[in-house]
């Protein structure tokens, strides 16, 4: 009697059922590496080594030429309403020279850009006549922009142009789902 191929994978497959090595020990799947701690894998992880940090929800970078009176603006993206993102940047001019990095809330920032020079900036996340600077901290729920400034606004404007180059982003923390936007 002659029995159907089916037939005969579907009992060669019931026999091995079960089965899942030789010699019935199981290999172990290996942890991904998480260097941070902080629950996602380093291979996930936009910030392997910053535990507060773990994905990138917006970035901009670049290099700007800012003339005597000049400003680039950026909107920060915190999509967390509680706060609990992060703002991060790295800001360094060519050359001699130094800019202010500004940081305001929406209304001070309306009156900014309309020319106004004696509004107020969010001091925590602001640093002023420097020609290289660095920040990670965290984000409350306010509606922020960020500005490259060589005006008068907070410090004298140079007497010629600058250039200044940037990384900005914005993080979320671990376990906060996030949708990754990059501009350029």
């Amino acid at each position: 009697m002659r029995v159907p191929r089916r037939e005969l994978l579907l009992s060669g497959a019931a026999l091995l059922a079960g089965c899942s090595a030789l010699g019935g020990e199981q290999t172990p799947t290996p942890t991904p590496p998480d260097g941070d701690d902080d629950g996602v894998p380093d291979r996930a992880d936009d910030y392997p080594d910053d535990p507060r940090r773990a994905f990138t929800s917006s970035s901009s970078e670049g290099i700007v030429e800012l003339a005597p009176g000049e400003f680039s603006a950026h909107q920060l993206q915190n999509d967390d309403a509680a706060g609990g993102s992060y703002l991060s940047y790295e800001v360094s001019v060519v050359d001699d020279a130094t800019v202010d990095v500004l940081v305001f809330e929406r209304a001070a920032y309306d009156a900014y850009q309309s020319g106004a020079r004696d509004v107020s900036v969010v001091d925590e996340y602001t640093r002023q006549n420097v020609s290289e600077t660095a920040l990670v901290e965290r984000l409350d729920d306010r509606a922020l922009l960020l500005a490259l400034d060589n005006t008068d606004q907070q410090t004298p404007a140079t007497d010629d142009p600058i250039e200044v180059e940037f990384e900005l982003a914005i993080a979320e923390p671990p376990g906060a789902p996030a949708e990754t936007t990059t501009t350029e």
